[in-house]
């Protein structure tokens, strides 16, 4: 079952970025300027250190479903389509609940917030997410495997589950009609990537509105929505996209007196830090980078995400071996590498040579279990003509930096 569901992922990572191609080109078709490359930067690198973290739990989060329902079922409910309706509204109510949550608990919302720092609205957006929420997730999941849901088909259906929630991160599709009333639509997900006064904590719904409708957190798009946190994050590193949050909220807590007001912190509602005067941004903002680095930047994120869509199409046969380890470290350190192109600094060279020297012996792995002679030559021609490009770039910065 985990190496079926891992070759799903594999073909959805190549599906998505024919979607934001698509997207991105009718944009422009349209006259519309969707895509920010620093915002689309940052989406993509939280997305490349999430997804190769998320291949370290595959294995335990489909067992998990296997394992929960054969020693601890309260029931065994066999596969109808009444069973199946069912199923597919727990997951859409557990999904509202766990989304609810993740913006009303501070230690939830420290790893949901991840999702709400993009300043633009486009495909990329549903990239950006942090993998801490791998495990909050799970723990809402596994309730359902629980109760007696086949975990095999409950896995599925949360798969197709968060597939339609990839397809609401858009600008470009209008109110859809009467669809409103029935279906999350682009239209009520703009409202709960908003941070305008009235849509805050708003249209926290998968799939069905029925949930915000039912517990009064439905908004309607009616003003032109301003995207992002009411607190603007600016950097471009998944690191701090993912683990900032939790920083500030260490700090506030070191400030409280008593144990019992440190963790009633820890699960107050997220404004709460507000009042923390150590509770300002650590992050200052991003310039645009000169041509020659977002080319840099472009075609070394894209060749990490082909490495990762070799993760996932080669799972089952890496899984038991240091392989996929070294694949896993390799991509998380290039999503922190290229986010410390923007801005471009003295040390992004030293981290950059390490990187490109680690990629010869991952491409060597690679190849060669098919062919010594071309994963010899691969490893060193390839990482050779990086070297030189890195090098050209380097001397460039250091030039625009003196004058």
């Amino acid at each position: 079952m985990e190496q079926y569901g891992i070759n799903q992922f594999a073909l959805s990572i190549a599906l998505m970025f024919a979607f934001f191609g698509a997207e991105f080109a009718w944009g422009k078709f349209k006259g519309k300027r969707l895509y920010n490359f620093n915002d689309t930067l940052s989406n993509v690198l939280c997305g490349l250190f999430e997804r190769s973290i998320f291949v370290l739990f595959a294995y335990f989060y489909y067992h998990s479903f296997t394992y929960l329902h054969n020693h601890f079922a309260w029931l065994q409910i066999p596969d109808t389509a009444w069973s199946l309706a069912l199923l597919f509204l727990a997951i859409d109510l557990l999904w509202y609940i766990y989304h609810r949550a993740g913006h009303e608990i501070n230690v939830l919302w420290a790893a949901h917030i991840t999702h709400h720092q993009s300043e633009s609205y486009n495909l990329s957006v549903s990239f950006r997410v942090s993998s801490l929420q791998l495990i909050i997730r799970m723990a809402f999941w596994s309730l359902l495997p629980l109760i007696g849901f086949n975990p095999t088909t409950t896995v599925l259906i949360i798969g197709a589950h968060a597939a339609y929630q990839f397809f609401i991160h858009t600008e470009l599709v209008p109110k859809l009609g009467f669809l409103e009333h029935i279906f999350v639509t682009p239209s009520h997900h703009r409202v709960h990537h908003g941070r305008n006064e009235q849509y805050l904590d708003k249209n926290y719904g998968g799939v069905l509105i029925l949930w915000d409708r039912l517990f009064g957190t439905f908004a309607i798009e009616k003003e032109p929505v301003s995207y992002g946190t009411v607190k603007a994050f600016t950097s471009i590193d998944p690191f701090k996209a993912c683990f900032q949050w939790y920083v500030d909220l260490w700090q506030a807590t070191r400030l409280r007196a008593g144990w019992k007001n440190k963790l009633a912190l820890w699960f107050a509602k997220p404004e709460a830090l507000a009042s923390y005067d150590n509770h300002k941004s650590t992050t200052q903002p991003v310039l645009k980078a000169a041509s020659h680095v977002q080319w840099y930047a472009s075609v070394h994120t894209g060749l990490a995400l082909l490495h990762l869509w070799l993760l996932y199409a080669g799972y089952g046969k890496w899984l038991d071996t240091p392989m996929i380890w070294f694949l896993v470290l390799w991509l998380a350190y290039s999503s922190w590498c290229m986010a410390q192109t923007h801005p471009w600094h003295h040390r992004t060279f030293r981290w950059e040579v390490i990187r490109l020297t680690s990629w010869i012996a991952l491409l060597y792995l690679l190849i060669q279990p098919f062919n010594e002679a071309l994963a010899i030559a691969t490893s060193l021609l390839l990482p050779g003509a990086w070297f030189v490009w890195l090098l050209a770039v380097a001397k460039k910065q250091t030039l625009l930096l003196r004058h």
